[in-house]
């Protein structure tokens, strides 16, 4: 009996994926459809904030440096926009692509996702359906397609989407998977002492083997640009890489995109009153990923489900 219910729970958490028939015949407006397009993590310092609750829950083991990791990364989102109320309607998808707000149509979409070999899920949305609710949503994709975020400065989705993230990134000693990472690196060869320190050779040999390239400054250049004299604590090295050469990484993280279309969901949902934020935060696609204890919930724990509304497991999609 044991046995036969914990299948049921593993059926339940991983249902079985949808052809692309049985998924146009299902999305109708309002339903999520996650998108990982990028297959492999080359190394730990890559990793995405959205990986991180999947690290912590399924990963036991410390990931080397070099080592690749094979994880779908939910870093693009679509919202299904459907034209009515009929099941055979013409359905389009709303985007926030690098290049802009993007209305497609749905079949179009979905061969290029397959071409490129993106992976793919869906989260039907269940709660209050109506032609209100839907028309809603055919609104905003009206209003939005064709235009870029700065076409929208001074508007609230700009306020919500675009400058947060801005502010994010440009905070260069913000908390960050990065910093931690640096962090662990640092005091595994830091001496023991009650502020552990590392030398000026050290902190070469570690920014070097941190970063996977090979450093053109020399261990003096290195310090004397860091405007490190001596051993180094953690957190004076830091704030100084953070505000001289790590400044360009922190402000161009590769992820820079993910936060802007976690935000864009966040906004989205918001308007149509599916959701509130109970704790501010920059969001990426992977917070509005099935949760891993409540199913029918979002997985990050700043943003709740308004009464009425629920997500479904989310679902693999077979193109």
């Amino acid at each position: 009996m044991g046995n036969r219910a914990a299948k049921e729970e593993v059926k339940k958490r991983n249902p079985d994926a949808l052809n692309l028939v049985e998924f146009r015949k299902r999305i109708q407006a309002g339903d999520l459809i996650l998108i990982g397009t990028r297959k492999v993590i080359e190394s730990d310092i890559s990793l995405p904030p959205q990986l991180l609750h999947c690290l912590k829950f399924t990963i036991k083991e410390k990931f080397s440096i070099t080592r690749k990791i094979n994880l779908p990364v939910w870093d693009c989102a679509a919202i299904v926009v459907d034209m009515s109320m009929e099941q055979n309607a013409g359905k389009s998808l709303l985007e926030l692509t690098p290049n802009g707000f993007v209305v497609s149509e749905f079949i179009s979409r979905m061969m290029e996702i397959k071409k490129k070999g993106f992976d793919i899920c869906v989260r039907f949305l269940e709660g209050p359906y109506n032609n209100g609710f839907r028309e809603n949503i055919i609104t905003l994709a009206d209003y939005l397609a064709g235009k870029t975020l700065d076409d929208l400065e001074g508007t609230p989705i700009y306020d919500e989407v675009r400058r947060p993230v801005d502010k994010y990134l440009n905070d260069v000693k913000r908390e960050s998977n990065l910093k931690n990472q640096l962090k662990e690196a640092f005091d595994m060869i830091a001496t023991e002492s009650e502020v552990p320190t590392i030398s000026r050779l050290s902190l070469h040999d570690l920014m070097r083997e941190f970063t996977g390239t090979n450093m053109d400054l020399t261990v003096d250049e290195l310090a004397e640009e860091l405007q490190i004299e001596g051993d180094v604590a953690f957190d004076e090295f830091y704030e100084k890489w953070a505000d001289g050469p790590g400044r360009q990484v922190l402000s161009e993280e590769i992820y820079e995109q993910a936060h802007l279309v976690g935000q864009f969901l966040k906004h989205i949902y918001k308007v149509l009153g599916v959701i509130q934020e109970v704790e501010f935060s920059i969001s990426t696609p992977d917070d509005f990923a099935t949760h891993f204890d409540n199913l029918n919930s979002l997985r990050s724990q700043n943003i709740e489900l308004l009464s009425g509304y629920t997500f479904t497991v989310q679902v693999p999609v077979k193109l």
